[in-house]
């Protein structure tokens, strides 16, 4: 599984950011909103960008953290090429290949963020790796997770889907939307209570879903 996820992101990180765009409804506020919530106060926060891919969540972090030290990690090559690019003028900003199931982290770190990477691993994987962000986080510190989100109601969640994919129409081709629907074989989403229920067990205090909008949503927790 996770060589096939691998390979679908090499193939796309060239056009991976438009991608995104014509696949997620409201984008700017997907991807700003948990930034904005982040009670850290420190000008030159120490970042962890999980699944960075190619540098998305760390491109909105930088509005409103300019002098924040961000470790960009991600497995695929291909991603992180496209990164170092976007962000060849920053040297507060390091990037690391490896699979983050595996590979011990070091800390400490002031917040954790994630943009669509975690959904490919499954339950007991996820829970592992909640735990380890939960270690590596500074007392108070903070995790942002933004990701898919599965509904409770399967009438419902269906209703979602074809919600979006509408919207993809508006931008998208039959093949590319093809694509799309494919590439979903090798998501594992979980519902909003089990994210909380992650987080819950890991150790989080606080615990909150900051935005949903079909199936995408926003997760945080406060160590």
């Amino acid at each position: 599984m996770i060589n096939a996820v691998q390979s679908h992101f090499d193939e796309r990180a060239s056009y991976y950011d438009d991608y995104r765009r014509h696949m997620i409804p409201n984008f700017d506020e997907y991807y700003s909103i948990g930034v904005d919530a982040l009670a850290c106060t420190k000008a030159d926060p120490r970042v962890l960008d999980l699944g960075s891919g190619t540098g998305l969540s760390t491109l909105y972090l930088l509005k409103r953290f300019p002098s924040a030290r961000v470790t960009l990690f991600d497995f695929s090559e291909e991603m992180l090429s496209v990164a170092r690019e976007r962000f060849r003028d920053n040297p507060s900003i390091d990037f690391v290949i490896g699979d983050y199931r595996s590979i011990a982290l070091t800390g400490p770190f002031d917040v954790v963020i994630s943009g669509l990477s975690i959904h490919h691993l499954s339950f007991t994987e996820k829970q592992e790796l909640t735990n380890k962000v939960y270690d590596l986080l500074v007392p108070a510190g903070e995790f942002l997770n933004t990701d898919l989100a599965r509904g409770e109601n399967k009438p419902l969640e269906q209703e979602m889907h074809r919600r979006l994919e509408g919207f993809m129409r508006e931008n998208m081709s039959e093949d590319q939307i093809q694509r799309f629907k494919d590439s979903q074989d090798m998501d594992i989403p979980v519902s909003i209570a089990e994210h909380f229920e992650l987080m819950g067990k890991a150790g989080f205090r606080t615990v909150d879903c900051l935005y949903r909008y079909w199936i995408y949503g926003v997760f945080y927790g406060q160590k």
